[in-house]
């Protein structure tokens, strides 16, 4: 075989290696396909799998991703997109079938885990100079890129699938980073995996790009003494500025999807930026407490921080060797210890902790650059096995004994009594300390063909040793992530997806669905849920949604009808508020209970223990609205009041739709083990009854209602107006804590909604239509023929700048209803409103993109020198 052939076969091995480990970690586990267990857990399977099942429905053309009414109230999905489904593993999807999200999930991971081993390997052969013919440092390297991809990072945060792309691309980056430093023309190169890796994951190809610079100066420290003496300040300035250049080339190359996501972004809190949180100078932690975590199943933990960065015993052999080895020189071991010691200070260090955030409070999934510390690690390890030349045999193993002894001594000075593991860990250490130093050592006494054969014995001894070691590890980090309703979760979908599909063959006008049921929603018996992305899931219109790219001027309006704001991301929508959904044009509900007023449809069954309910009062999405309305100044402090507020409005005339019901204190609940009780009076009439409690504090309350558990209340997740079944002429509302009742007790609500005035106002709404109303993804159509003066057009259509607006062939701007949705006012007569949705920034993106790939192409041809002969040919 010629080199490139073997060379293409041993890159292989580390891909084949690390599938393997996984395949069998998955079938011993019981992991799908060969169990009930999945990797998507936690965000993964709360948003991930009904991202991916709404990137189906967009490959196959049912969905759209610049503009979508699936997303809350509707909107640009550019930055979900950009985020979660870029990555082009995520094209697999369309092999797989909804209710096969799980296997999916599970084989993507596998695949983004082997392309880990891929690319580490790549880095460490061409940045160490690796030989062919060299064995020892082949497999050397093999181990290590396993080690990469098997690391504690990848498998913790394998529920952030999305994260992994930036894993994957790190080493591609920082190759091209050493080859700048070396002088070598790979700037070009640089600049196409910045941009490809922002196109990929902009969040962790930002973390990747801040990192660049760190490891530009490691790179710098690292050259030999004769290329640093040849190499002067106007050399390395120059080198940086290429690095530099490049970095802004990639970022241009990316402009097409970057720079709509950045404007995206802007609509909701992840836009802004709290500089006040980088000038906290604070440590969160001590750096030492890294030592105790590096053992099997070892996890990230904050506040205070402690580091996990498991990659093996190999890896920290190898980490231990270079500062005790006499054939290290000592501007190595000075220069990657301060590496070793800045990517501490990065998870320990506040301001660096918020700049390798992203300038953003991250407070949850500890920590998210962490692979940065594990490839730090891995480094230098490789640094050791490929690049020292070691003439001590027992330096591998003295490193591994005083790794053992510092282990469990520090295990046993903070008693974390996880003695099993600790153990574990140091007695592998130690027999891969011992196999690396008997390897030493016969590598060492000669090349005779006898002792080349016990080279390959011990060195495939060793192999074996350490991939079990990794092994271990992943197998027990699993076990701490996984989720285990891999059966249930395809259920559901195959219900849920057949269910939406009955109900729009059915009724094909526009119009949205809600739900009170969502999937996995009583997993912890609070019968709360944070599974608010079904619409995207199942291809409908709806008013929920859980994204890290929400639009707050949806989340406020949607808080102000009653649908409280939940933390930075989502509202609890968990109940159907009918004059609310109403307005909003929800004509469906999905509930596991009657609601008074909605019509349960019969012919279309149950599915996942729901019924199909009817709103009878919804309100078509495009209303005419007369006599010159005016929507200021609405009463946004209590969500009844704002309805009733919004109806008069629209009507021209006050109208209440909801009326405070009498309510008394029946039992205070001053004592823990006494209940807040509150008894309503029922007005005699056709209503539907809610309540709603507003809280000063988090009590984590049980909300029962004439005995009956309803949900937790007044905590993470909980809505704050809940529905009040009833059969009596009272009801009785009851709080139970172990915690102090901290509610508001000046704005306690009771009301209730009176459906025959309801009836009665929607109706006479309704009969002011458009002629003809075509509403879809990005577009509507709308014609009024006989609109007269002060005349407004209501939509159910959320404000989003994207929007371009014609009326009869003029472009037009819409106000709002509180700043959320449009009021387009028409002109007298005849108005043939065109309405068209454009990704703002896409335009100007895609122009940034054609210029950066032009740059991108010059600097190539620049330092390859075909500029140079291109010129001296014309001459």
């Amino acid at each position: 075989m010629t080199n490139r052939q073997k060379t293409f076969i041993y890159y292989l091995i580390p891909q084949i290696v690390t599938g393997l480990i996984m395949l069998i970690i998955l079938h011993t586990g019981d992991y799908v396909p060969f169990g009930a267990n999945t990797m998507a857990s936690m965000d993964a399977d709360i948003q991930y799998l009904d991202f991916f099942a709404y990137f189906k429905d967009v490959l196959s053309g049912q969905n759209n991703i610049s503009y979508t009414f699936s997303k809350t109230l509707g909107g640009t999905s550019v930055a979900v997109f950009s985020y979660y489904l870029s990555s082009p593993f995520s094209l697999l999807v369309v092999f797989f079938a909804k209710n096969q999200l799980e296997l999916f999930f599970n084989f993507t991971v596998v695949l983004k885990l082997m392309m880990c081993s891929l690319t580490f390997c790549v880095f460490v052969t061409k940045r160490f100079e690796v030989s062919i013919a060299d064995c020892w440092k082949r497999a050397a390297a093999v181990i290590l890129s396993v080690s990469y991809a098997l690391c504690q990072y990848t498998i913790a945060q394998s529920s952030n699938i999305n994260w992994l792309d930036g894993v994957y691309l790190l080493p591609v980056l920082l190759l091209f980073i050493y080859e700048i430093v070396n002088g070598s023309a790979s700037a070009w190169k640089l600049a196409v995996a910045v941009g490809v890796s922002i196109l990929f994951n902009w969040y962790t190809a930002g973390i990747n790009c801040l990192f660049m610079v760190i490891w530009f100066i490691v790179e710098y420290a690292l050259l030999p003494s004769d290329k640093r003496k040849k190499m002067h300040f106007e050399t390395f300035f120059s080198r940086f500025i290429k690095f530099g250049i490049s970095a802004l080339f990639g970022v241009m190359i990316s402009a097409v999807l970057f720079l709509p996501t950045i404007t995206a972004l802007k609509n909701g809190n992840r836009g802004s930026i709290d500089w006040s949180l980088i000038t906290n100078s604070s440590f969160n932690g001590t750096l030492l407490s890294v030592i105790p975590k590096y053992v099997y199943g070892g996890t990230s933990e904050p506040y205070p921080s402690r580091l996990a960065v498991f990659a093996g015993g190999m890896a920290v052999i190898g980490f231990i060797s270079v500062f005790l080895s006499k054939a290290s020189s000592r501007k190595t071991k000075v220069t990657l210890g301060a590496a070793a010691i800045i990517g501490l200070l990065m998870v320990y260090w506040n301001p660096l902790f918020v700049a390798f955030s992203l300038l953003k409070s991250a407070t949850s999934y500890w920590f998210r650059y962490s692979y940065l510390n594990v490839f730090i690690l891995l480094f230098i390890a490789a640094y050791y096995f490929l690049a020292v030349v070691e003439q001590d045999c027992l330096q591998p193993l003295k490193s591994a004994v005083i790794f053992a002894v510092v282990l469990v001594t520090f295990d046993y000075l903070t008693g974390t009594n996880n003695w099993n593991n600790v153990y574990a860990t140091a007695a592998m250490s130690l027999l891969i300390g011992a196999f690396l130093s008997l390897l030493f050592f016969h590598q060492m006494i000669g090349k005779a063909r006898q002792n080349k054969w016990v080279i390959l014995t011990i060195g495939g001894v060793l192999c074996v040793v350490c991939m079990f070691d990794l092994a271990i590890n992943t197998d027990l980090l699993l076990k701490t992530y996984r989720a285990s309703d891999a059966d249930s979760n395809d259920a559901y979908f195959e219900q849920e997806e057949k269910r939406i599909s009955a109900l729009k063959e059915e009724d094909k006008a526009p119009y949205r669905i809600s739900q009170t049921k969502t999937r996995n929603q009583n997993w912890d018996g609070s019968n709360l849920t944070a599974y608010y992305n079904e619409a995207l899931a199942y291809n409908y219109w709806s008013v929920s949604g859980y994204t890290s790219s929400p639009d707050d001027r949806q989340r406020k309006f949607l808080e102000h009808v009653g649908y409280p704001i939940n933390g930075e991301n989502m509202n609890i929508t968990n109940t159907s508020i009918l004059a609310a959904d109403a307005l909003l044009g929800v004509k469906y509900v999905l509930s596991d209970y009657p609601i008074n007023g909605l019509v349960k449809r019969e012919n279309l069954g149950t599915a996942n223990g729901k019924d199909v309910y009817e709103n009878p009062y919804v309100l078509p999405m495009a209303l005419i609205i007369h006599g010159k309305p005016d929507f200021q100044n609405l009463n946004t402090e209590n969500p009844f009041q704002f309805q009733n507020d919004v109806y008069s409005r629209l009507l021209g005339r006050k109208v209440e739709l909801y009326r405070p019901v009498p309510y008394e204190i029946i039992q205070n609940g001053n004592d823990t083990t006494e209940p807040l009780v509150f008894r309503i009076e029922i007005p005699d009439g056709n209503y539907a009854v809610y309540g709603n409690l507003p809280w000063n504090s988090n009590i984590a309350a049980k909300l029962s209602i004439n005995g009956s558990f309803q949900s937790m209340y007044a905590q993470w997740l909980s809505p704050s107006v809940f529905y009040i079944p009833y059969s009596d002429t009272t009801a009785d509302i009851e709080l139970s804590t172990a915690q102090a009742y901290d509610i508001n007790y000046d704005k306690v609500q009771f009301y209730a909604l009176d459906l025959s005035l309801l009836d009665k106002v929607t109706k006479e709404l309704k009969s002011s239509v458009p002629e003809y109303t075509n509403i879809q993804n990005g577009a509507a159509e709308i014609t009024i023929n006989q609109a007269q003066e002060g005349d407004v057009l209501f939509l159910s259509i959320p404000k989003d700048y994207g929007w371009e607006i014609i009326n009869n062939g003029q472009e037009i701007s819409s106000d709002t209803l509180d700043g959320c949705l449009d009021l387009i006012k028409l002109n007298e007569g005849s108005n043939n409103i065109v309405m068209k949705y454009h990704v703002p920034r896409l335009k100007s993106g895609a122009v940034v993109t054609a210029c950066g790939f032009f740059l991108t192409i010059l600097l190539m041809l620049y330092e390859t020198g075909k500029i140079h002969s291109i010129h001296y040919r014309h001459r």
